[in-house]
């Protein structure tokens, strides 16, 4: 029980900017979650690390805690958490410039999404991928990664999601050098 306990008012100070004392508690939390076996609970503990990290500005300790997260998430053998964890990794990568990385945790995350058949996480998923490619330089990529994602957001009728896809598209155009085409989305 206390484990929970832990975890939760650690994720709690997370939302409350509070990132010292959720820290203090998620590594007690993962700590006493992997010690008894845990692992879902040690995940959860490591992606609320990961989160207090990246607020802080501290990409090393946010990547590293990512990476702990996923170890926890393959473990406990729950997809749509490894799809998760690696679409968080692939994010942080791609923000950190470690774009290579960035291509192959996204490129994991798709082939586990795509037989959950989660649409919305789907979209999300080919949505980073986009920008992962187009930071890559691979636009011809990118673009078709946008565009099933917001066919995904609007088939779904996610209209609240269909912009961040058009935006995605767009930059991806840009990028491309194609800045007539990107004006028009």
């Amino acid at each position: 029980m206390k484990i929970f306990i832990l975890a939760f008012v650690a994720d709690w100070f997370v939302g409350e900017s509070r990132y010292t004392e959720s820290i203090e508690l998620a590594l007690q939390s993962a700590k006493m979650s992997e010690a008894s076996g845990n692992v879902e609970w040690a995940g959860n503990s490591y992606s609320t690390l990961c989160v207090a990290y990246q607020r802080i500005g501290d990409m090393e300790y946010a990547i590293a805690n990512a990476k702990k997260c996923y170890e926890m998430d393959v473990k406990s053998g729950i997809k749509v958490n490894m799809s998760s964890s690696l679409n968080n990794l692939a994010t942080l990568c791609l923000i950190d410039h470690k774009l290579k990385e960035a291509k192959v945790y996204i490129d994991r995350a798709i082939l586990i999404e795509r037989p959950l058949k989660r649409g919305e996480k789907l979209a999300i998923r080919l949505g980073t991928a986009s920008e992962v490619y187009a930071a890559l330089g691979l636009y011809d990529q990118a673009i078709a990664l946008a565009k099933e994602a917001y066919q995904l957001d609007i088939s779904g009728k996610r209209e609240e999601n269909s912009g961040k896809r058009l935006a995605q598209l767009a930059s991806a155009y840009y990028n491309k050098g194609d800045l007539t085409t990107a004006k028009g989305i």
